[in-house]
C-alpha cells in the first residue's frame, strides 16, 4: 500500500468520524440521560428553567429530583420527587403542595387523607397549637371541630363547634362559652337567650339548687328573680324608660307592616346606566356625579325602625334557621332589590327554592373553606363554583378561579350569625344601600339594580346567604347550560310565605307593648 492510498483511507476514516459526530449532535432530542442526570434537548440544546410537562429543568438544565425549587413564573415553590414529577395534594415535612403542586401559603387546605382541615402559615409551615381567627389548630395541626381544647397560652378552655368556629355566648351541655369563647368558671354570666342569671363554678359547671352571693339558683340554673326584679331590669322603672321601649316597639311594628322600599331618581338611574352598559360611562365625571347623588340618596333613604329588645326575638344562625325564615328574608331582600329595578326599568329578580338553596351552600362553603368576605382575598370563586356546579351552571376556569373571579355573587361583610329576624331584616336593608350608595365603587351597584354590565337576560334569580357574611347570588337564565346532579327549579316562592311569617314576628311584638304602661 502506497503512501497515497493511506492518506486517502486517512481522510475517509476521519469524514466518517466527524459524520458519525454531527449526526450525535443532531439526535440530541428530547429526554436523554447523561452522567445520571436526566436533560431535556430542544434544537440540540438543554432546556433550562422550565417545566417539561410533570417535570423541571434547573438552570444547569439537569432535571430536578428530591427537592426544592421555586418557579419565579408562578411566583411558588414545588417539590420534585425521585422520580422528577412534581408532588401535589401531598405534605411534605410541615409544608402542604395543593393539586396545582404549588405549596400552600397563608390558606385553608383540607386533606382527604386525614380527612380534616389544615391551615399553611405565610411561610408555608403549618399551624399547630394557635388560633387562626375563629379556629384552632391542634398539637398535630389539624383544624379542632366538635371539641373541647385548652389554650395554655391564656389558661381558659374552648369549644370549637362542627364548623370549626369557636362557640361564643352560647351553652355546651353544662359550660357556657362567653363572647370571646373562653368557657365561664367562677363568675356570673346573663344569657340573652334564656333571659336569666347563671352561675358557673370553678369546674365550668352551672350551679343549680343552691345559694350564692345570697341569690338562689333554680334546678335548670337560672337565678330566682321577682316579676318586679326582670322588669326592672329589662325596661326600669321610670315612665321616660317605658316610653322609650314603647317607641321603639311601635317603630319596628310599623316598619314591618308597611312596603319597604329603596329610593333612587332619574338622575342615578341614568347615571349607573351609563357606568355599567359601557367603558364610556366610567369616566370620573360621572362617577363625581354618583357619588353627590349617593350622599342625597344616604340622607332620602335613612330610615328611623326602631330599636327592639334582643331578648324578644329568637336568634338564629345559618345552620338552625327555619326555612320559612330563610325564605321570609329572601323574598324581603329581592322586595328592596326589585323596588330598585323598577326605577330603572329593568327587569326584577325571582326567588325560588333552589336559589335560596344555593346561596345557602355557599355561605356555609366559605365557612367550611376558612374564608371570609373581609379577609381581603376576594371573592370564594372555588366555593361558589363547587356550588353551582351541581346545579348544571357556568362556571369560571381554573385560571379565573385562581384570581377569586367568577359570575354570580356580590357579597359584603356584614355578619347575619346569631341575630333575630329583625335584625337581620335591618341589617339587609343596610346591605343593599352600601352596595348602591357606597361612595366608593359603583360595579355592586350597577349589578344590584340589573344593569349587569350591559349584558342582557330574559330571567334572573336571586338568593341570600345568610352566613358570617352577606352572599348575595344572581343566576341569569343564560347560565343554565345544562342539567346537574342536582335540578334547578325555577318555581317562584310564594309572597304569602313572608306575610305569614312576618305577622307571627308582629304579633310578638304587639304582645309586648300591650304589657308596657
Amino acid at each position: 500500500m502506497n503512501k497515497k492510498t493511506i492518506i486517502s483511507l486517512l481522510a475517509t476514516v476521519t469524514l466518517t468520524s466527524l459524520a458519525a459526530v454531527h449526526a450525535g449532535e443532531t439526535s440530541k432530542q428530547g429526554w436523554i440521560k447523561e452522567n445520571g442526570s436526566w436533560y431535556f434537548y430542544q434544537n440540540q440544546k438543554p432546556v433550562t428553567k422550565q417545566w417539561q410537562g410533570d417535570y423541571y429543568l434547573k438552570k444547569d438544565g439537569k432535571m430536578a429530583t428530591n427537592e426544592w425549587i421555586y418557579d419565579i413564573d408562578y411566583q411558588a415553590w414545588y417539590y420534585l420527587k425521585g422520580d422528577g414529577s412534581y408532588a401535589y395534594s401531598t405534605w411534605q415535612g410541615d409544608y402542604y403542595l395543593n393539586s396545582n403542586g404549588k405549596m400552600a401559603m397563608a390558606e385553608w387546605v383540607y386533606d382527604n387523607a386525614y380527612q380534616a382541615w389544615y391551615y399553611l402559615k405565610g411561610n408555608g409551615i403549618y399551624a399547630r397549637s394557635e388560633w387562626q381567627k375563629d379556629y384552632y389548630l391542634k398539637s398535630d395541626g389539624k383544624m379542632a371541630s366538635s371539641e373541647w381544647v385548652e389554650d395554655v397560652t391564656v389558661n381558659a378552655w374552648y369549644y370549637l363547634k362542627g364548623d370549626g368556629s369557636y362557640a361564643r355566648n352560647e351553652w355546651q351541655g353544662s359550660y357556657y362559652l362567653k363572647q370571646n369563647g373562653k368557657m365561664a368558671v367562677s363568675e356570673w354570666i346573663f344569657d340573652q337567650n334564656y333571659d336569666a342569671w347563671y352561675y358557673l363554678k370553678s369546674d365550668g359547671n352551672y350551679a343549680h339548687d343552691e345559694e350564692k352571693d345570697g341569690r338562689y339558683l333554680e334546678s335548670d340554673g337560672k337565678m330566682r328573680e321577682t316579676e318586679a326584679e326582670k322588669a326592672k331590669r329589662q325596661f326600669g322603672n321610670s315612665p321616660q324608660t317605658q316610653q322609650a321601649e314603647k317607641k321603639a316597639l311601635e317603630q319596628a311594628i310599623q316598619w314591618l307592616e308597611s312596603e319597604d322600599s329603596i329610593t333612587i331618581n332619574d338622575a342615578y338611574v341614568k347615571y349607573l346606566m351609563e357606568y355599567g352598559s359601557s367603558d364610556k360611562g366610567k369616566t370620573k365625571e360621572n362617577i363625581e356625579k354618583l357619588k353627590s347623588l349617593s350622599e342625597e340618596l344616604q340622607k332620602e333613604n335613612k330610615k328611623d325602625i326602631g330599636n327592639i329588645s334582643n331578648t324578644l326575638l329568637e336568634k338564629y344562625n345559618l345552620r338552625t334557621m327555619p326555612e320559612e325564615v330563610k325564605q321570609s328574608l329572601n323574598l324581603y331582600a329581592a322586595s328592596l332589590i326589585n323596588s330598585v329595578r323598577r326605577q330603572m326599568k329593568l327587569s326584577p329578580v325571582k326567588v325560588t327554592e333552589t336559589m335560596v338553596m344555593i346561596s345557602e351552600k355557599i355561605a356555609k362553603e366559605y365557612i367550611n373553606d376558612g374564608r371570609f368576605v373581609s379577609d381581603g382575598k376576594g371573592h370564594d370563586a372555588h366555593a361558589i363554583n363547587k356550588v353551582v356546579e351541581q346545579y348544571g351552571l357556568l362556571t369560571s376556569g381554573d385560571n379565573a378561579k385562581e384570581k377569586g373571579n367568577q359570575y354570580y355573587e356580590n357579597a359584603i361583610s356584614v355578619d347575619f350569625q346569631n341575630k333575630d329576624y329583625f335584625k337581620i331584616r335591618a341589617e339587609i336593608r343596610e346591605s343593599i344601600l352600601l352596595f348602591l350608595l357606597n361612595n366608593q365603587e359603583y360595579d355592586h351597584a350597577q349589578s344590584i339594580a340589573g344593569v349587569n354590565f350591559g349584558k342582557s337576560y330574559k330571567d334572573q334569580y336571586f338568593g341570600v346567604g345568610l352566613g358570617a357574611s352577606g352572599h348575595f347570588i344572581f343566576v341569569d337564565d343564560s347560565y343554565i347550560q345544562k342539567t346537574g346532579s342536582l335540578p334547578f327549579k325555577t318555581t317562584e316562592i310564594s309572597q304569602k310565605v313572608r306575610t305569614d311569617y312576618e305577622q307571627k314576628v308582629i304579633q310578638r311584638l304587639k304582645e309586648h307593648l300591650a304589657t308596657l304602661q
